[in-house]
């Protein structure tokens, strides 16, 4: 199928990237990706994507104040997946895909009792009041349902943590970009549409979008039911300190899966009602 190679509508940036994509061969697209950058600001992962080294780049990177750089045309392949990754069985899961990455620095770090961000190895304090507050809570990944893992299953991993918040802007405006995927390739399913975590493989070696990423609000504004959305989703959130105590609970009386936490989650600060 012959795909639009840019959209062209108001808040979408063309700014293409010179290295880090190839043609799709004769793979059809049917799948879109959500990342989180870990990073600062669109510019600096457009940057990042433009360097040959960084064997890395997404269609899209979707800003914190809801602007949109849009980076490979979407009859290219982006290198936003790795190669061990199962898109719903397949394994052309770049090929198969766009990839939408989000302006944000996900699971921050605590470091000498202040929570941070890393770049290039270098501890940089978070900035609550530039980026938001950060909100306590956790994700696990596997096969589960949140009461499969309140009754003691074992997830694939479990992450937990301060989180940096989404913006409102950059929300509505992925909203709007894979509304217009949709309208603009019609191969892209409904139960496809999912996060970098659910597809990367082995389960755990990726945590994007994050449990903040609302992906219940997302599919309502999409239209689409709930269990068609998370049919091939691989990850359960919990928000707050009273959801992630709950889950850790049950853990503790699981030794298996109080194991899977060991060496995932970043050092904590003593826990907040945030």
């Amino acid at each position: 199928m012959a795909y639009p190679q840019w959209i062209e509508v108001d808040g979408i940036t063309k700014k293409p990237i010179e290295c880090n994509f190839e043609d799709r061969g004769d793979q059809e697209v049917d799948a879109v990706v959500l990342h989180y950058t870990a990073g600062a600001s669109a510019l600096s992962s457009w940057k990042w994507f433009n360097t040959p080294k960084s064997s890395a780049s997404a269609h899209f990177i979707v800003d914190r104040d809801g602007s949109i750089l849009q980076c490979v045309p979407l009859d290219m392949k982006a290198y936003h997946v790795g190669r061990d990754a199962n898109l719903a069985g397949s394994k052309s899961a770049n090929s198969k895909s766009i990839g939408i990455e989000i302006s944000n620095f996900g699971l921050l770090v605590t470091y000498k009792k202040q929570l941070c961000t890393i770049d290039d190895k270098e501890f940089i304090p978070y900035d609550s009041a530039k980026y938001g507050e950060p909100v306590y809570g956790a994700i696990a990944l596997g096969d589960p349902t949140p009461q499969h893992i309140l009754d003691g299953e074992q997830p694939a991993a479990f992450f937990e943590g301060y989180w940096e918040p989404y913006k409102p802007a950059q929300i509505l405006s992925v909203h709007k970009l894979v509304r217009l995927l949709r309208e603009g390739i019609e191969e892209i399913a409904s139960s496809k549409i999912l996060g970098h975590s659910d597809i990367a493989l082995p389960l755990g070696r990726k945590q994007d979008p994050g449990p903040l990423w609302d992906w219940f609000g997302m599919f309502a504004l999409l239209g689409i039911p709930y269990d068609v959305g998370l049919k091939n989703h691989k990850s359960v959130s919990f928000i707050g300190c009273e959801a992630v105590t709950n889950v850790r609970s049950a853990m503790l009386n699981s030794p298996d899966l109080l194991a899977l936490t060991e060496n995932k989650t970043s050092e904590l600060p003593p826990k907040s009602d945030t």
